[in-house]
């Protein structure tokens, strides 16, 4: 499996410690980690660390991560935002690797959540079907015409498909899957 994290900090030194730490971390776990320092409109993020001088990302970022928490990632000394809102976790600079990793099991490793990351809902035969044509450049009239059913009960199994992958916008996952081609996607032709 494979995250994405956005890391939008002035600090690079911090952050190439913070994206070394979650990689050592996560990669214990089987779980791959990309980094993007940058917010991407088309990029699916699976958590968020921006620090407290980006918070003007923060109400875009809330729209684009698929999570209920952002890190905020602020100094010592000055505490800037000293009761945070709904949604945002406090990463104080100066606090240690433990109380970091902490914090991100209570989040991002209960059970519930970490089974998400593990074992999406499994999709379909027909989804698999739809997903591959779609990959490929197929149109929804097309795949419709492929697999004998209409255009519109095409849609219904790509959007069922982006729910389950836990997507929310059309884009981001049309290049999710583009990107991935997903190996057991790629076999959906030879089931035909």
């Amino acid at each position: 499996m494979k995250i994405k994290v956005l890391i939008s900090n002035d600090d690079k030194f911090f952050t190439q410690g913070l994206t070394h730490l979650l990689s050592h971390y996560f990669n214990e776990k089987d779980i791959l980690v990309d980094v993007n320092e940058t917010l991407d409109a088309n990029v699916h993020y699976y958590m968020a660390f921006i620090g407290v001088n980006n918070l003007s990302q923060y109400l875009y970022a809330r729209k684009m991560v698929s999570t209920e928490v952002i890190f905020i990632i602020q100094p010592e000394v000055e505490l800037i935002l000293n009761r945070p809102e709904k949604g945002m976790k406090i990463l104080l600079r100066n606090q240690s690797v433990n109380t970091l990793l902490q914090q991100i099991d209570e989040v991002y490793l209960s059970p519930q959540r970490f089974s998400q990351i593990r074992q999406p809902l499994s999709l379909t035969l027909r989804e698999k079907d739809v997903l591959h044509y779609y990959s490929i450049g197929y149109t929804n009239i097309e795949i419709g015409e492929l697999l004998g059913i209409h255009q519109k009960t095409v849609s219904a199994h790509k959007i069922k498909a982006m729910n389950k992958l836990n997507f929310k916008h059309k884009g981001e996952f049309r290049r999710w899957l583009i990107e991935t081609h997903c190996p057991q996607m790629r076999g959906a032709e030879n089931l035909r």
